[in-house]
């Protein structure tokens, strides 16, 4: 909840706790910007080193409740990585598909695929979107379907991931 600015550019963000993927993770929110480090990766988010399932999914619902329009600046480019797993999980989303082939443009191209808005994120993210049927139906389908609850749901996406 701090207040902190940058010198020289005379803004204003405020400091959020954002435990998961360490236990001392923080992001910096303002300005319609969330510098959110490891936590939330374009069509991604975080492995689990210190924190636990259920801080990673409560440190994503805080960045899911920020505005649509809000500009995601995660630490690394692993979008295309990211999205190859997003389609095993969400195989039919439309705008999954269209950012999947706007990204291997832009890697092919040398160019970076962040910053990416928080609306693209809601619409293509697996890690924000737990609480829909066809990404679940898909887990379980895969038999890593951990428990019924939001953060086992998450909990069971990262460790697919993590073995992917």
């Amino acid at each position: 909840g701090d207040e902190v600015s940058i010198l020289g550019i005379e803004k204003n963000f405020t400091v959020i706790e954002l435990p998961g993927h360490t236990l001392g993770r923080i992001g910096y929110y303002g300005n319609g910007i969330i510098f959110c480090g490891d936590t939330l990766f374009s069509c991604g988010c975080g492995r689990l080193f210190e924190g636990t399932a259920k801080q990673m999914y409560e440190s994503l619902q805080k960045i899911y409740q920020l505005p649509s329009n809000t500009l995601v600046c995660c630490g690394h480019e692993y979008t295309q990585a990211n999205v190859e797993f997003a389609r095993h999980l969400d195989p039919t989303n439309k705008r999954l598909i269209e950012v999947q082939k706007r990204v291997k443009q832009l890697r092919g191209d040398n160019l970076p695929t962040v910053p990416v808005t928080l609306k693209q994120e809601k619409e293509t993210n697996p890690f924000l979107r737990t609480f829909e049927k066809d990404i679940v139906e898909n887990i379980k389908k895969e038999g890593r379907l951990q428990g019924n609850k939001p953060y086992q749901i998450f909990s069971s996406m990262r460790q697919w991931k993590d073995d992917y």
